[in-house]
């Protein structure tokens, strides 16, 4: 999608430029609440949700967030070939975006 989740919440921390996500409109600060008829309550059910390989590159999917107490629907298709693959950070790992500590990139 190419976003990422603050750790233990559904928060986007920050969104990489040109991205399905952020071609759909999909902002900093949005709360990720849905993927399709899946409820997201923290990014462990973002990653349940992609182990589970329900969602296949080319699937084009519905995706809930929440914005200033309003749930907004993006229809978003997932590329091709894939952005990169899901990666957990460590702070000052060579390579590593500015991002929290232990933050996943989807």
């Amino acid at each position: 999608m190419g976003c990422v989740i603050k750790p233990g919440t559904n928060v986007i921390t920050d969104l990489l430029i040109g991205s399905v996500a952020d071609k759909a409109g999909i902002q900093k600060g949005d709360a990720l609440v849905g993927i399709n008829d899946t409820t997201i309550s923290s990014d462990q059910d973002v990653t349940a949700l992609f182990n589970m390989k329900s969602i296949k590159q080319g699937d084009e999917v519905v995706v809930k967030v929440e914005r200033g107490g309003k749930v907004l629907e993006r229809r978003v298709k997932f590329p091709a070939i894939p952005f990169l693959p899901q990666k957990k950070w460590e702070q000052g790992e060579k390579g590593s975006p500015d991002r929290e500590p232990g933050a996943t990139y989807y």
